[in-house]
């Protein structure tokens, strides 16, 4: 199985380097060149406990791009793992998330087989709708899905080898086969909902944590 991963931050790596270990090909893809750079070299752009060696090990199951068009190979499914930093008030910004989704578009739109497209990314409740109405004049051509992080710093690569769960949002069934295979070894972990209840899981877990951040805060 071919599978990209736009973003190449935290999540996008630790991602990546989980499905090289598993014997995938990946495609990573940063528009930031330092990153590519480094990678490439098989050094990190970040520190994450266990993850150097990783990468050291299976740079072989990887390629890397600065732009999603380089990659002459089809993809089986693409996993979007960029920023969504805060935006205006209370919003997030999503431009990321759109200017990767219009590169795929672009390149698969007239794609022999559909692809799968996976956001991995913090989004709004909403979001997948919006994004399935972007796409919907080409709904053969892409199946969406939107699966969530659960990593914590200086606990990702455990965490996402040993999840407590992996959330799935999804309309189209055939997701669900691609899913069982990438997650084979967590399969019974899988629970696949509607997009809403996928979006409001990662809101709540997030809330969650930035609430114990606070109490923490206040004992201390």
């Amino acid at each position: 199985m071919n599978i990209g991963i736009i973003g190449l931050g935290y999540v996008g790596v630790t991602t990546m380097l989980s499905f090289a270990q598993q014997g995938f090909r990946v495609f990573g893809v940063d528009i930031n060149l330092r990153i590519i750079n480094k990678l490439s070299q098989d050094e990190l752009p970040f520190y994450e406990k266990n993850l150097q060696p990783l990468l050291e090990k299976y740079s072989k199951n990887i390629n890397f791009y600065s732009d999603i068009s380089k990659i002459s190979e089809d993809l089986d499914i693409v996993f979007i793992c960029v920023g969504t930093p805060k935006g205006r008030g209370k919003s997030l910004n999503l431009s990321q998330i759109n200017n990767s989704l219009k590169q795929i578009k672009k390149k698969y739109s007239k794609n022999r087989k559909p692809i799968h497209i996976s956001l991995r990314s913090t989004i709004p409740v909403g979001t997948m709708s919006k994004i399935k109405n972007y796409l919907s004049n080409q709904k053969d051509s892409f199946i969406l899905s939107y699966n969530p992080e659960f990593l914590r710093e200086g606990n990702a690569l455990n965490d996402i080898k040993n999840p407590e769960v992996i959330v799935v949002g999804y309309e189209n069934d055939k997701v669900k086969k691609i899913y069982k295979t990438l997650y084979k070894k967590n399969i019974k972990k899988i629970h696949f909902v509607p997009f809403k209840e996928s979006e409001l899981i990662k809101s709540t877990n997030n809330a969650w944590h930035a609430l114990k951040v606070c109490f923490a805060n206040e004992a201390y």
